[in-house]
């Protein structure tokens, strides 16, 4: 059975989690009265769908050379290396192996071409484009065997870290194409990769189109955003106190938005485990919390003494987020931003700038 849809109507994006140090529910309530500073819908439909003049450059093969990141958790530190991957004749039967890489191939490939997906994209709790996917693509899981997986017969796989190592030692043996981006921690980086899977795909023109679009939507969002001084303080927040920090898909949206991202500040990068005590040091303005972990964050925030202390707990500024819009890693990463502007910037967008 597939999920159903967490969000019912592009208002009910999220949660707004209430508390005081004298009462002892979390209030929680549904955000229609938020604005935000572009109508959702009309922008998540922008970036559905890109298309321009067909690719004209040079015939197949074709040799896509490009700069992979890798994140070593073990070191806690980026590796850079040049890859590169030969792409013999113009893909029919491309795999998507992330949920990020499905959303731009959706966006800029013809459907036809697209052999099968993660079953992950079409969960709506982490894929923007659940709703289209639906049952009527064949979709491959984690537990999908190497022999299940190969049986779609792709002939070109993209995939991103981490789940492109494994992926690539298994392409290698057949020797199926396998177009690995590693790591995407900024928008700079989403739209490059945008570029590169146009090229490997043959769809030049439509990747530069779907750049295009992101980028006229972040013209007319940067001119509706308020510039505060000094700008508000945010921190990411899950359920076992970990903070998210530099080159993540996060921090990409604060500062789209004008926003500090607090972990980021403090020189974190990627993901670390913070006490309780950390957060009430740095004080931030307000806190967003994964939706999927509410629950159990609704009594830490309000038990904690320490949390309990912070400006955003205190003046109920504790927002909880779909997950989608916490890790978006494709174009879609425009939705984040509106999201989180019409949260950190409470009443600064008039009821005709959503519209």
């Amino acid at each position: 059975m597939r999920p159903k849809p967490f969000f019912r109507s592009p208002f009910l994006l999220f949660w707004i989690l209430t508390c005081s140090l004298l009462e002892t529910p979390i209030a929680v309530r549904a955000a229609e009265e938020i604005r935000l500073p572009m109508d959702m819908s009309i922008l998540r439909n922008e970036l559905m769908l890109a298309r321009a003049e067909t690719d004209r450059k040079p015939p197949w093969p074709r040799k896509i050379i490009y700069d992979q990141v890798v994140f070593d958790p073990n070191r806690r530190a980026f590796r850079y290396s040049i890859q590169s991957v030969e792409v013999p004749e113009k893909p029919e039967r491309i795999i998507a192996h992330t949920v990020n890489m499905a959303e731009i191939l959706w966006a800029i490939c013809p459907r036809e071409r697209i052999a099968a997906f993660h079953s992950k994209t079409a969960d709506p709790a982490v894929s923007f484009i659940a709703e289209p996917i639906g049952d009527r693509f064949p979709l491959f899981s984690p537990e999908t065997s190497e022999d299940s997986f190969f049986s779609f017969q792709p002939d070109l796989v993209l995939t991103a870290y981490p789940s492109g190592s494994d992926l690539n030692r298994t392409s290698d043996k057949t020797e199926i194409p396998c177009l690995d981006l590693g790591y995407i921690g900024s928008l700079q980086a989403m739209q490059k990769q945008i570029r590169l899977i146009g090229k490997a795909v043959g769809e030049i023109g439509n990747a530069e189109a779907l750049i295009r679009i992101m980028n006229r939507n972040l013209r007319r969002m940067f001119q509706k955003m308020p510039k505060p001084d000094p700008p508000p303080r945010v921190v990411l927040y899950d359920k076992d106190g970990f903070v998210t920090g530099r080159a993540t898909p996060f921090d990409a949206v604060c500062r789209i938005i004008g926003a500090v991202n607090v972990a980021a500040e403090q020189k974190i990068s990627f993901f670390k485990q913070v006490p309780p005590e950390t957060v009430l040091e740095w004080n931030p303005d307000l806190i967003v919390i994964p939706s999927e972990h509410a629950r159990d964050l609704h009594f830490r925030f309000h038990e904690s003494p320490i949390l309990s202390r912070t400006d955003a707990v205190r003046n109920k500024r504790i927002y909880a987020v779909d997950g989608r819009y916490l890790n978006a890693g494709s174009q879609f990463i425009l939705l984040s931003a509106n999201l989180l502007a019409g949260i950190v910037y409470p009443g600064a967008f008039s009821p005709g700038d959503g519209d």
